[in-house]
């Protein structure tokens, strides 16, 4: 494919295209110039620039997604042309499958009673084997895309579906919460999944976060592919004395 410059133009409506940038010209002050793209009375250019067709282009939704597309993908089309929506070149969703994952039998009754509404899953440990596999199965069938696990339930789980994970509570260890991930990361996961741990002002949410943060730099130290140099073992060491004194400081 050969490289050329080219203006793209995208919507707000959603309408893409792009044009050889020779197709347009440039004037002088007074001159008339020429009409473009051809688009709905309430619709309007939202972004144009230019790129190679060689170059990556990177797309990031609503949802915290990014696609990324080479500029020869995004179809030519004509001056006065709308273009191409863009529907029809990203594999864009209208929603999240979601795996919402907690600790507390109390939290999850909260979830039950204010998430009624999106009819969700559930996995929490009180669940016969049965009342589990059905509670699975009906978010991989597609029945809901919202499937509230617990933190410690999800062993054996294969919830590949799942596009999002949501960690609305913290456990004190990390190898907890890539578990809980991996529930997702199974054999049929294709897309890239979101991770959102949810972090309170208020209670021992940013405490938890602080060690789980102290106890991962330290695994890395100790299990890491590199050596860790002198000045980041003293830089861990510091850290870890601040923490320590700090929880001791709140006993007195």
């Amino acid at each position: 494919i050969e490289e050329e410059e080219c203006c793209y133009t995208l919507s707000n409506a959603g309408y893409i295209k792009r044009l050889p940038v020779d197709t347009y010209r440039s004037q002088r002050r007074g001159g008339r110039g020429i009409s473009g793209q051809t688009l709905k009375d309430e619709d309007y250019i939202k972004n144009l620039f230019i790129a190679s067709t060689h170059d990556y282009l990177l797309f990031f939704t609503n949802l915290g997604r990014v696609h990324r597309r080479k500029g020869y993908l995004i179809p030519e089309a004509g001056r006065t042309a709308k273009g191409t929506n863009i529907v029809n070149i990203l594999p864009l969703e209208n929603g999240e499958r979601v795996l919402l994952f907690a600790h507390h039998h109390a939290v999850m009754d909260i979830y039950r009673q204010e998430l009624h509404a999106f009819s969700p899953a559930f996995i929490t440990g009180r669940e016969s084997g049965a009342q589990k596999e059905e509670a699975a199965a009906r978010f991989m069938q597609g029945r809901t895309n919202l499937c509230c696990v617990s933190l410690r339930a999800a062993s054996g789980l294969n919830l590949q579906r799942a596009s999002c994970v949501v960690f609305g509570e913290l456990d004190w260890s990390p190898a907890v919460h890539s578990q809980a991930e991996d529930r997702a990361h199974r054999i049929g996961q294709r897309d890239s999944l979101l991770c959102y741990y949810l972090v309170s002002p208020q209670g021992s949410d940013a405490d938890i976060q602080e060690a789980l943060g102290l106890k991962v730099s330290q695994f890395l130290g100790l299990m890491g592919e590199r050596a860790p140099t002198p000045d980041l073992m003293q830089s861990d060491a510091d850290y870890a004395r601040r923490y320590v004194e700090k929880l001791l400081s709140r006993e007195v």
